[in-house]
């Protein structure tokens, strides 16, 4: 049996570490961000903007092996994810003339990866001193800002 860093048992397949690295392009108070950071979502989430998908997830799912709930009011996977992120100030990953937010993560299984450190926000001095007001800029090519974090593993995968 395998067990993640807290000694717990862990289903077969899941003793995997799983890093995502990801442009979602969704807030962190979306259903995207939700679903991969609580393993669920409610079904009628306001993202789904009174939309029937129901009857599509139930079937992406079951095929996929995550699980829609009986009465199908969530949706749920069984990975135990977190952002590298959390609780690190980062006001944007996304700077553009008409939108400045955080649409960029980078996600990790918590009970087998622990961060080590991150990549930190550039900060605001620097940008008003450099008069940058949007990205692109020569500065920077994209819009987005680069992530990086170094993560170590956590738990013995060989048990």
């Amino acid at each position: 049996m395998h067990t993640s860093g807290s000694g717990e048992a862990l289903p077969r397949g899941l003793n995997i570490p799983l890093i995502m690295c990801c442009d979602l392009n969704s807030l962190p108070d979306s259903g995207v961000v939700e679903y991969l950071t609580n393993g669920r979502v409610a079904s009628d989430h306001a993202d789904f903007q009174s939309l029937k998908y129901h009857g599509f997830l139930q079937r992406f799912m079951d095929k996929k092996g995550n699980h829609v709930s009986p009465s199908g009011s969530h949706v749920s996977h069984p990975f135990n994810l977190a952002s590298v992120y959390d609780g690190i100030e980062m006001p944007f990953t996304n700077f553009t003339y008409d939108f400045t937010g955080i649409i960029d993560y980078i996600m990790y299984t918590k009970d087998l990866l622990a961060p080590l450190g991150v990549l930190g926000k550039i900060e605001d001095k620097w940008l008003s001193e450099h008069k940058i007001i949007a990205y692109p800029h020569p500065h920077f090519s994209s819009d987005h800002i680069p992530l990086l974090t170094e993560l170590e593993i956590v738990a013995d995968q060989r048990q």
